[in-house]
């Protein structure tokens, strides 16, 4: 007897019972943070069973992560600043953004950090596309301003991972971390201008050389016997 395919409605009410998890727990860590998300509470918070959280994610972390995901996706693409007329600019201003949606949702910022730090595989896979989500603002922002923008992108993920680790372990405060990002990418961009008007200039040089050794006279001044 062949197998039959899920219906849509069946698929609906997994999404629907997915999504449900999620927002119960995004709501219990922005309550009480890491240790408030349980699955006895989102359990009790969605009316679903233990067994249908179990069949979406695979912990706690990956669940939190799940949320950390979504709430990138939500991150508002026009913001202050992001008009700015520099990449240095529209950068500046999404770091700032970001740090400032940390600072409406503090308890959930850091037990993002906190879960995405778990070695759970589903937890580094909602990771690792959340950084994707993020980078693909970041690459919006730098826009064509930069010839290759992966050359900014991975350090600069590096300092913002970094920075956040030490904000959610009270090593830095948020407005530390934003002044510290956007100084950051700032001299980073500043960097790969500086290389890119060098580039140029390297060009222009062989270049001329280039010229110079097609003609024999290029360059040279008109000696004395030389024509009028």
């Amino acid at each position: 007897m062949p197998t039959r395919s899920p219906s849509g409605s069946t698929r609906a009410s997994a999404d629907g019972a997915r999504r449900r998890a999620i927002e119960a727990a995004r709501e219990l860590a922005e309550e009480g943070g890491y240790d408030a998300v349980q699955i006895r509470d989102v359990v009790a918070r969605t009316g679903l069973s233990s067994a249908t959280i179990y069949r979406h994610f695979s912990s706690k972390d990956h669940l939190i992560a799940s949320a950390h995901l979504e709430w990138n996706r939500t991150l508002p693409r026009r913001y202050p600043g992001a008009g700015s007329r520099t990449a240095a600019g529209r950068v500046a201003a999404l770091l700032h953004q970001t740090c400032a949606a940390l600072e409406r949702s503090p308890n959930l910022g850091r037990a993002v950090v906190f879960a995405i730090g778990a070695s759970d595989p589903g937890a580094q896979a909602c990771r690792a596309e959340a950084i994707e989500v993020l980078l693909g603002y970041l690459r919006e922002a730098i826009g064509d301003e930069i010839p290759r923008p992966e050359r900014l992108l991975e350090p600069l993920s590096l300092a913002w991972g970094g920075a956040l680790y030490a904000w959610a372990h009270d090593q830095l405060s948020l407005e530390e971390v934003d002044r510290r990002l956007q100084r950051t990418a700032r001299l980073l961009l500043a960097g790969l201008h500086a290389e890119g008007a060098e580039r140029a200039a390297r060009s222009a040089r062989a270049a001329r050389t280039a010229r110079n050794g097609r003609d024999p006279h290029a360059g040279k001044a008109p000696g004395r016997g030389s024509s009028r």
